[in-house]
């Protein structure tokens, strides 16, 4: 911030003035670090059950994870694979309650406790296995088509903090109805928002985008020069 406008320095394209600007950093999802995973990222490897679900009617997936994330994710796998595989590192899921106890009633979910998967595999194309840490059924490797990686993710949320704005205990953007932060003429819009935590998905994104637009629009008119 330099007297009535921000400075912006970019890495390879200079600089530039601006008397407002959206924040639209979004948020890194966690991996899981083990071979295959960056391998086969978009061939079998998924971060998102509610985007990819219906790429695998009638196939055996497994999901990774076991708070509200993996428990929603799997339940909603459900509805479309014939099979899936909840892995947890734990021995309880973390999620709601109602979410745990609709997940141990459906049939087609499988939870496994106590175990990590050490690597994924596939044929060079896809996903094939998944591998893990100790034997589950007298295998330590269960052939699947697809693994999703639902265990959190990180809001981008270092370039809004170094400004002043306020964040939420999970270092989510704080704003209000037109995406405006506490800090005047920083905007803020899509998984960086604090509105999204819930419904991290891109319409939801976008509408914000258009709300911010409306909202520096606003800013700017008001406090015209």
């Amino acid at each position: 911030k330099e007297k009535n406008y921000f400075l912006i320095i970019t890495n390879n394209n200079g600089q530039y003035k601006a008397k407002a600007i959206i924040i639209a950093t979004g948020m890194k999802r966690k991996s899981l670090g083990i071979p295959g995973e960056d391998n086969y990222l978009g061939h079998g490897v998924s971060y998102c059950a509610t985007c990819d679900a219906a790429f695998y009617k009638e196939k055996t997936v497994a999901v990774v994870g076991g708070a509200n994330a993996a428990c929603s994710g799997a339940l909603h796998l459900a509805r479309f694979a014939k099979k899936v595989y909840l892995i947890y590192r734990g021995k309880n899921l973390r999620a709601e309650p109602a979410w745990v106890e609709e997940a141990r009633e459906n049939s087609k979910i499988e939870i496994i406790f106590n175990t990590n998967p050490t690597a994924i595999l596939g044929d060079g194309k896809k996903v094939t296995a998944i591998a893990l840490d100790k034997p589950h059924g007298g295998q330590k490797e269960l052939e699947v088509d697809g693994v999703f990686i639902e265990v959190g993710g990180v809001p981008v949320a270092g370039l809004a903090k170094n400004l002043g704005v306020k964040t939420d205990k999970d270092n989510y953007l704080l704003t209000d109805n037109f995406m405006a932060t506490n800090v005047p003429g920083i905007f803020a819009a899509g998984d960086i928002n604090a509105f999204q935590k819930n419904c991290q998905q891109v319409v939801t994104a976008v509408a914000e985008g258009a709300q911010a637009a409306l909202g520096v629009y606003q800013y700017l008119t008001k406090n015209r020069t």
